[in-house]
C-alpha cells in the first residue's frame, strides 16, 4: 500500500468516533456504515483514483444523512 493510502486510512478508522444526533442502531445509518467499511477495505487492498472517488462518494452520503456523523480529514 502507498504511504498517503495508509495514512488515510488511518484517519478514516477514527472518523466515526465524533458523536452526532442520528441514532447509532438506525438501519439506514448502518447500511451506510457497513458500505463505508466495504469500500475502506476495497481502498486498503487496491488504493486507486477508482476506490478513493468511491469511498469518497459513500462519505458525502453520510455526511448528507446524518450532519456531523464524519469529520473533517
Amino acid at each position: 500500500m502507498r504511504a498517503d493510502g495508509a495514512a488515510l486510512w488511518i484517519r478514516l478508522r477514527f472518523r466515526f468516533a465524533r458523536i452526532s444526533g442520528v441514532n447509532d442502531n438506525h438501519p439506514v445509518l448502518q447500511a451506510f456504515e457497513a458500505r463505508l467499511r466495504a469500500q475502506q477495505a476495497e481502498y486498503q487492498r487496491l488504493p486507486d483514483e477508482r476506490s478513493r472517488y468511491r469511498l469518497a462518494q459513500i462519505e458525502q452520503l453520510i455526511a448528507q444523512w446524518a450532519p456531523g456523523r464524519l469529520g473533517a480529514i
